[in-house]
């Protein structure tokens, strides 16, 4: 991902993208993760023996894995568009190359002599 965001951002914003990939990075993790506890906890085995702690259910797992890939379309939806826009990897302009020389306006002094 920071090689993605590299090459789609300037040079001087760099570093704002890839502290915002980092900060959505730790809000996603910690948001995910709380999700599928809450789920795993709600949803759990009845009728077990006495003693034993509760456990989750298959259909927990099941609810979570649904939601993830519900998230995974999600995004992958949202970065198929924002990543159509046709940004092309940056290259450094050479101001000396020959088509830039060719097309460049030459001076009235020259143009006068070459008459």
């Amino acid at each position: 991902m920071p090689a993605v965001i590299m090459s789609s951002v300037p040079h001087h914003q760099s570093g704002i993208a890839n502290g915002i990939n980092s900060i959505s990075r730790s809000t996603g993790s910690a948001i995910g993760s709380a999700i599928v506890t809450t789920i795993l906890a709600s949803k759990t085995i009845e009728h077990l023996p006495k003693g034993v702690p509760p456990l989750p259910a298959e259909s927990g797992f099941t609810v979570t894995f649904w939601i993830g890939a519900a998230a995974f379309a999600l995004v992958a939806l949202i970065s198929w568009l924002g990543l159509r826009s046709g940004h092309g990897p940056r290259t450094a302009v050479n101001a000396g190359s020959g088509a830039a020389a060719s097309s460049a306006p030459q001076p009235a002094a020259e143009t006068a002599s070459a008459r």
